[in-house]
């Protein structure tokens, strides 16, 4: 996702600070080079380095002032165990999904003494479609643990140097 313009623009403090004021709000020229005590050339200098990274973007509604504001790109770099979170709690739905589907097919498979449906073994042993559906439940069920903790720490402030 990044590349060597992404990691030049982000070798500048400015830079970087420049993004933690944009993860607040969308700001114009003037409010961020108040906010910085830094000259407008100097951060307008800085701006189209971030943009051209595609960390920003310049947002012109045609009216008096240009707003910047952070692109997706520039949010994943701020806040990278956002893009975790949606990965991982996919993974526990589709997971319960499997697990329940699974147990359906059993029940129903139970329900019509029809074996065909649950996949029990020929030595008698117990249906696959039971296991997988435990299994998948179980699986799920940890995945959503996984996803409460890292939910957890990434309330914690992440510094970026």
């Amino acid at each position: 996702m990044l590349d060597a313009e992404s990691f030049r623009a982000l070798s500048s403090e400015t830079r970087v600070q420049l993004l933690k004021h944009l993860d607040e709000d969308r700001l114009t020229l003037t409010n961020l080079a108040k906010k910085m005590d830094l000259a407008k050339a100097t951060v307008s200098s800085h701006l189209e380095s971030l943009e051209n990274a595609g960390l920003i973007r310049r947002i012109d509604e045609g009216r008096k002032w240009i707003y910047y504001s952070l692109t997706g790109k520039g949010k994943a770099v701020l806040h990278p165990e956002s893009e975790k979170v949606g990965v991982i709690l996919a993974l526990s739905v589709g997971l319960s999904l499997i697990g329940l589907a699974s147990l359906l097919i059993w029940v129903v498979g139970e329900a019509h003494g029809d074996w065909a449906y649950v996949g029990q073994g020929s030595d008698g042993g117990p249906a696959i479609s039971l296991l997988l559906g435990v299994g998948a439940l179980l699986a799920g069920f940890i995945s959503y643990v996984i996803l409460v903790i890292t939910v957890k720490r990434s309330q914690r402030t992440i510094v970026i140097h």
